[in-house]
């Protein structure tokens, strides 16, 4: 069931930006991790963004895990940085679906009935998760999800071992 609620042109414009690495782009100022909002019950908008330069200090996992204490619901483009088991070092982008169990039903609903129409409006995502508890997220949920569909397994996400 579709929600009616639309996802806007700065989503859109978002998205584009975060999937294409243009050279001569300043890497520093590349959006890493964005959080979506569904805003008056009508529009996916954009909230908080971090640019690769903010994630030197924290890193996206870690930001989007302080996330998921402030917020009930929110989505989030995930720029993730990983390693497969082979060595190869990946880039791929993840939207993120957060819907806490404390939410209120309306809210979460409105979330979940509205993440189709933003996976449409967001052509190649190639990942997406759905977090309903904190114990859903973590580092080797993400590897296994982002795995799943490929030859290779994931073994570092930012760095970090799974």
């Amino acid at each position: 069931m579709a929600s009616g609620v639309i996802i806007t042109d700065d989503v859109k414009n978002l998205y584009e930006a975060m999937k294409v690495v243009k050279a001569g782009d300043d890497l520093n100022s590349r959006v890493k991790v964005a959080i979506l909002l569904i805003k008056d019950s009508k529009e996916i908008v954009v909230g908080d963004t971090y640019t690769h330069q903010d994630l030197e200090a924290k890193p996206g996992f870690t930001i989007l895990t302080e996330q998921m204490d402030k917020m009930e619901c929110f989505y989030a483009l995930y720029d993730c940085s990983f390693e497969t088991k082979d060595g190869v070092h990946k880039e791929d982008l993840v939207l993120l679906m957060w819907t806490s169990d404390g939410a209120h039903i309306k809210k979460k609903m409105l979330y979940a009935s509205s993440k189709g129409n933003l996976k449409m409006a967001l052509k190649g995502i190639k990942h997406d998760l759905q977090i309903n508890d904190r114990s859903d997220w973590s580092k080797q949920a993400v590897a296994a999800k982002m795995s799943e569909k490929h030859s290779w397994v994931v073994a570092k996400i930012e760095g970090m071992d799974v």
